[in-house]
């Protein structure tokens, strides 16, 4: 009998521990918008092997796998249906290869309005540095532009992830262009992040998580043996053999601008910890650092009070399982 109250016990403190867990983040869909970071095979599709060789990017994505929002969707993380729109080359604004206005105007115009376990991400701006006017103030009004097109059509919560430092990307690095692209990062970021800020004041009704990139990016360059990658600076040898998508060596770039999967793998790991643990601030990259930006801004859903929350409700139940299992000893002894 002891040990089955024991076990009684161990199995509900198991159960509610484990509950509030379960409320975060909980999402039926994820709506992707971006360029080829985030594309899923979408311009191998519309083009085929002229644009992207499924020889050299696995299955038609710029990587050696699977990208980052397929991790994320995964059921060992968000556990979501996945709707992408992505495409690779495209900017925030254009018509060939579709950008981010006339993604959001495909979606909305094929789509009834959303659910309000929909989440909606965005991760777009380098192409317009690439190929682009490298205008950040105008990159970043069309960033606006398209978000309230989505929260005008029922869109109540973001994920907005800033650029990298694009100066440390093979591409770039050892080049003149390196400063610039450097300089392009932080001044479109510090737009974003500002405008992010004014847009949530001006829209109550809307939850934004904003991940800071740059800065976890910077931080994997100084770290990389730490996060199991051995070289950051460099596009992987592997990428020039056909048929040949392993990076057992360890490299952050699969060729001279994209991931390699095991990158993307490590970047789903960071958007989920945004979206399940947005109890703190960020601060804008670049120069103008002294204003933050919180990742959770106005109240949606309960990750922040439930994580605070969870050891607090792990000591009750476990003080009350403790009392549980006393009182029925003292009842079968009795």
């Amino acid at each position: 009998m002891r040990v089955f109250i024991k076990l009684m016990c161990i199995y509900l403190s198991f159960f509610f521990i484990q509950l509030p867990g379960k409320l975060y983040a909980a999402y039926d869909t994820i709506v992707v918008f971006g360029d080829s970071i985030s594309d899923n095979g979408n311009l191998y599709e519309f083009f085929g092997p002229l644009a992207v060789s499924p020889d050299y990017y696995w299955r038609g994505r710029f990587s050696n796998g699977p990208v980052w929002v397929e991790y994320l969707s995964d059921p060992d993380k968000l556990d979501a249906n996945l709707v992408n729109w992505a495409l690779g080359a495209a900017q925030t604004r254009g018509l060939v290869p579709s950008g981010f206005i006339e993604q959001v105007a495909y979606h909305v115009s094929s789509n009834d309005a959303p659910s309000q376990n929909t989440l909606f991400i965005l991760w777009i701006g380098a192409n317009d540095y690439s190929f682009g006017l490298r205008d950040y103030e105008d990159s970043v009004g069309n960033i606006q532009e398209g978000l309230q097109d989505l929260a005008d059509f029922g869109a109540r919560e973001f994920l907005v992830l800033n650029l990298p430092d694009l100066g440390k990307i093979p591409i770039y690095i050892g080049t003149s262009d390196a400063a610039d692209a450097t300089q392009f990062s932080m001044n479109f970021n510090n737009e974003l992040s500002h405008m992010i800020q004014e847009w949530r004041t001006s829209n109550p009704q809307i939850q934004v998580y904003y991940m800071d990139f740059f800065s976890m990016f910077s931080n994997l360059c100084l770290n990389s043996i730490d996060a199991g990658f051995t070289n950051v600076t460099e596009e992987s040898p592997n990428f020039s053999e056909a048929d040949n998508f392993d990076n057992s060596d360890g490299y952050v770039f699969w060729d001279e601008r994209h991931f390699t999967t095991e990158m993307h793998e490590w970047a789903a790991d960071k958007a989920l910890m945004t979206v399940t643990e947005s109890n703190e601030t960020i601060e804008p990259s670049g120069n103008d650092s002294n204003e933050t930006l919180g990742q959770t801004g106005n109240k949606g859903k309960n990750s922040c009070f439930i994580s605070s929350l969870q050891p607090i409700c792990q000591n009750i139940l476990l003080s009350i399982c403790s009392s549980f299992h006393n009182e029925l000893e003292y009842i079968l002894r009795h």
